[in-house]
């Protein structure tokens, strides 16, 4: 059986094209949400031509480790915080809507994946914009994830920082648990793509 059988025949997500689809599906629905659009169109006067490379390249880093987005995600929910505040009502919404137009699209891993990371980012964000942990420790497996240690090895040569030896996973605590991207700041304690808190160098991977 192949993964989009369970779909109906819906692709799976497969590269930025179709991350460009499902983006501008669920950015339509947005705008017209009488909860979200005001946020959208009156508060943070979004322009989607100009923003839409942003979330493709959000969305192709979460889904296909492509790190492309360099950018803060919770520093810009932040600006928009102080103009409006943003209650965890406004974050339900986007992920029901988020959900509901990533299924009528698409269906398989990739588009599961989509949904599962659109939750932890959402609600990461939604607890810091409160003062509270970005964590949600029944989300994290608490260990590296698959791939991380290739990633890892390659960033050393360029991280400005001495090796004391041994494996390239003594750095695991730079790669966020919840999307995968890894912290060039060796002191950063926050994901800059999510918002969730860094592994401490004491977290146990095994």
């Amino acid at each position: 059986m192949t993964p989009a059988s369970p779909g109906r025949g819906r692709p799976d997500l497969t590269g930025r094209d179709d991350i460009e689809t499902l983006a501008r599906a669920f950015y339509e629905r947005a705008f017209a949400d009488d909860l979200l659009g005001p946020v959208f169109v009156d508060v943070a006067h979004m322009d989607l031509e100009a923003h839409l490379p942003i979330i493709c390249n959000f969305w192709q880093t979460v889904l296909f480790r492509a790190g492309l987005y360099r950018r803060n995600a919770l520093t810009a929910h932040t600006d928009l915080h102080a103009k409006f505040a943003l209650q965890p009502e406004h974050f339900a919404r986007w992920l029901e809507l988020w959900t509901s137009t990533v299924d009528a699209h698409f269906a398989g891993e990739k588009a599961e994946l989509a949904k599962t990371q659109a939750s932890r980012t959402a609600w990461s964000i939604s607890r810091r914009l409160l003062g509270e942990s970005g964590s949600e420790l029944i989300t994290v497996e608490g260990r590296p994830l698959p791939g991380a240690a290739a990633v890892l090895a390659d960033e050393d040569e360029d991280s400005g920082i001495e090796d004391a030896g041994g494996d390239p996973a003594c750095w695991a605590h730079r790669v966020c648990r919840e999307c995968g991207r890894f912290a060039e700041d060796p002191r950063a304690q926050v994901c800059a793509a999510c918002g969730e808190d860094l592994p401490s160098r004491d977290t146990d991977y095994a």
